[in-house]
């Protein structure tokens, strides 16, 4: 992939991008008291801020509010498992230069590697599917490219099933009584212990907070996938 002019420009990595969305959010406000003589003398040297209130931020901020600073390797590993599966099955291409059939068949063959038995083949398949709803962002130049495939890929895989699966898995991981009492067991729980975990919640929140929010740019069946998802999410709130 090369930039105008024909010179290669290095693709953007999410986590830098959420780094920097990160930077520019972390401000902290007092709320409920009057400010002191000290406070007062401080804000003369202040600009002001504007605040923009809702019910969530932008989605690159969100993404940058999902993972912690301890997480952000992950980001890595999660575009490893897809382009080592990716590199044998995607024919010789990139995902953005494949036809959309193309890309249905392919999340086909990942949505059949999560009812595998073995965890870490599992684990690998639901990475590769993480890798494609935070937008492909290696194969990107751009924040608005990396925001394109990232709602293309959501609505895709919403189409696809794919929240179904999810579900389906996060409840045997729920049920599954044995993890949770090696869990108990051990003196420190890290990250690893929670991986297949925080990959299925991952992935099931990209997919909430990109179909909730409506862009000029959609097209117009994702309008009505949308209502869809509102409905099966009801529907899951009270199973």
């Amino acid at each position: 992939m090369e930039a105008a002019g024909g010179s290669s420009v290095p693709a953007p990595r999410l986590k830098e991008l959420c780094r920097h969305q990160r930077r520019e959010s972390e401000v902290s406000i007092s709320f409920g008291r009057g400010p002191t003589d000290r406070q007062q003398q401080g804000s003369l040297d202040l600009p002001n801020l504007e605040f923009e209130y809702g019910d969530s931020d932008s989605i690159v901020a969100e993404l940058s509010e999902l993972y912690s600073y301890t997480e952000e390797p992950e980001f890595a590993a999660n575009r490893d498992c897809f382009e080592e599966d990716f590199a044998i099955h995607g024919r010789g291409k990139k995902w953005v230069e494949l036809e959309e059939n193309e890309h249905k068949s392919y999340l086909m063959r990942l949505l059949d590697g999560l009812e595998v038995i073995n965890k870490e083949k599992r684990i690998k398949f639901a990475r590769a599917i993480l890798y494609l709803a935070q937008g492909v962002f290696d194969d990107c130049y751009t924040e608005t490219e990396v925001i394109h495939w990232a709602r293309y890929n959501v609505f895709l895989l919403y189409e696809m099933g794919t929240f179904g699966a999810l579900v389906e898995l996060l409840n045997m991981e729920i049920d599954n009584s044995q993890t949770c009492s090696s869990s108990l067991r051990k003196p420190a729980i890290s990250l690893a212990d929670s991986t297949e975990l925080r990959v299925l919640l991952n992935i099931m929140y990209l997919m909430v907070e990109i179909i909730r929010c409506e862009d000029e740019d959609d097209k117009p069946e994702w309008s009505s996938a949308r209502d869809g998802f509102r409905t099966e999410l009801n529907i899951c709130k009270d199973m």
